[in-house]
């Protein structure tokens, strides 16, 4: 059996510096996933009578993004804000054993970040907040399974030489739905 689609992914994006410290961006992606032969694959539950899903659609949507970074001293503080629509989301499907296309589904987010840098150590930290909904179909408005809501980090560093640098990491996610 051979297959064969097309598709169309591109993205654009423009930064305009509006001072020595500050600068604001802005970016457009064309999303186009083609399945990928582990998502086509079932490769557990052996005595399955089908072990591919051949009818797989690929993933396509659209991503808008607006923000904007300051630098000041060592400091760093970057903030941006986006909008995901994705058709035919690909998801595991519990009862299939397989790999399903999702009904369409929309993604409302902001990321921040704020950071000190010196030459032999830093600190940062991130937090970013998406609400992942279903756009339409049997589970419209419901939340997208593995999107939790919340995610962040922590991280630390010091670098005693050039060439060395030693960080720590702390991760947080809030809860989700299991996919």
């Amino acid at each position: 059996s051979s297959m064969s689609d097309c598709g169309f992914a591109m993205n654009f994006a423009t930064n305009v510096k509006v001072s020595e410290e500050a600068s604001l961006f802005f970016r457009f992606d064309r999303i186009y996933h083609y399945p990928t032969t582990d998502e086509v694959a079932a490769y557990h539950g052996g005595g399955l009578a089908q072990n591919f899903n051949f009818n797989l659609n690929p993933e396509e949507g659209e991503n808008y993004e607006i923000g904007g970074k300051w630098i000041f001293g060592g400091w760093s503080a970057t903030s941006s804000f986006y909008l995901t629509y994705l058709r035919n989301e690909i998801c595991y499907d519990a009862n299939s054993q397989m790999n399903v296309n999702l009904s369409p589904t929309q993604r409302i987010g902001c990321d921040l970040e704020l950071a000190y840098d010196t030459k032999y150590w830093g600190a940062s930290a991130m937090f970013s907040a998406v609400q992942a909904r279903f756009d339409g179909g049997v589970y419209d408005g419901k939340d997208v399974p593995l999107a939790p809501n919340y995610y962040g980090n922590v991280c630390a560093y010091v670098s005693p030489f050039e060439w060395v640098r030693l960080s720590g990491r702390v991760t947080f996610i809030s809860s989700q739905y299991v996919g």
